[in-house]
């Protein structure tokens, strides 16, 4: 997996309290649990750019993940407060790419690096449809040259 970027890249983060149940018989946060920070907050960071899921669900789109990765860095543990730093980083015809920098502390500690690929499709037929222009609109005009645009 190619690294994420630099912290100077994203300009939203949500924070995130590690609960006891994310945690494994290691006492660290398990490495799947990483997955579902990213989700939670990457919906974080939707309300933040106006991208509603139920106006997408009213129009009937959704997106769907086609990929995930992540690369582990640091361990996290339970009580830890980490910032889940979120940009998309590309934007394709039907597709688009979030990626995800997982620090803790003031000193901003790399905890993980995540990355999602995603489809938006059309609810009906669960087939690939365009990215609806509210949605392009939104991330290009939030993320502006730092976001990769393929059409």
């Amino acid at each position: 997996m190619d690294p994420v970027g630099g912290r100077g890249q994203f300009r939203f983060s949500a924070s995130l309290r590690v609960r006891y149940r994310d945690t494994d018989g290691q006492g660290v946060v398990h490495h799947a649990t990483f997955f579902v920070f990213a989700e939670v907050a990457r919906h974080e960071y939707w309300a933040h750019l106006g991208i509603s899921r139920f106006v997408m669900a009213a129009e009937g789109v959704d997106d769907t993940a086609v990929e995930a990765q992540a690369r582990y860095r640091a361990p996290a543990h339970f009580y830890d407060l980490l910032n889940v730093h979120v940009r998309t980083a590309a934007l394709g015809r039907t597709s688009f790419v979030v990626e995800f920098l997982v620090t803790r502390g003031g000193a901003e500690e790399i905890i993980a690096e995540v990355r999602s690929a995603h489809v938006i499709v059309d609810l009906r037929t669960r087939r690939p449809i365009p990215l609806p222009e509210f949605f392009r609109r939104a991330v290009l005009q939030f993320e502006g040259p730092n976001c990769r645009t393929k059409d």
